[in-house]
């Protein structure tokens, strides 16, 4: 039980800051320079406002509507709704108010890499491996926090799966080499 207690131990901590997801919804003639899809992050006053980028889809269900996402760092009282509808009348010159707005809080939803983090995930998977094998960790708040790294990751557990569990009723050993990429942030693709 205390190797379990050692593992959580070190998972809570991870120290992490909330975000919210602002969802906003233009008719497409709002936006028309905002066909497929795109990301945008270069805000002047992104320290201030914690607006931290923008993703937007218009024509992916073939509705007359743009949708775009707007990332916001929970921090300082702001109202995230608010943050999101001034930067696209500020940074993109939309005057038009949304036709809908939905705002999802995420309380740890951004993990925090202090210095000595890929250390820290050393041990922590040390310690798994040791006590807990049964056990795999994936998302941003083990390895690295963009997307593209969380689906290299999620190909590297998946293969290791796939070799433990190929003998029905016994669950192999997992490798160092199977977990050490992940803690380096260094990804191998076998």
């Amino acid at each position: 039980c205390s190797s379990d207690l050692e593992v959580l131990g070190a998972l809570q901590q991870i120290p992490h800051e909330g975000v919210a997801v602002v969802n906003l919804v233009y008719p497409t003639e709002v936006l028309p320079g905002f066909t497929g899809a795109g990301y945008a992050n270069s805000w002047e006053d992104a320290e201030a406002t914690g607006l931290l980028g923008m993703v937007w889809q218009s024509k992916v269900f073939q509705r007359p509507t743009t949708s775009v996402a707007v990332y916001v760092r929970e921090s300082g009282g702001c109202d995230p709704a608010q943050v999101a509808v001034q930067a696209m009348h500020k940074d993109l010159g939309v005057i038009t108010e949304p036709s809908e707005v939905q705002v999802t809080h995420w309380p740890n939803g951004l993990p925090q890499y202090l210095v000595g983090h890929g250390d820290e995930m050393t041990s922590l998977h040390k310690a798994r491996v040791a006590n807990t094998p049964w056990l795999s960790l994936m998302g941003p708040s083990y390895h690295a926090p963009s997307l593209a790294d969380e689906i290299f990751e999620a190909q590297a557990i998946a293969r290791s799966l796939e070799r433990r569990l190929k003998v029905p009723g016994k669950v192999l050993r997992e490798k160092t080499s199977e977990w050490e990429p992940l803690a380096s942030g260094e990804f191998r693709v076998v």
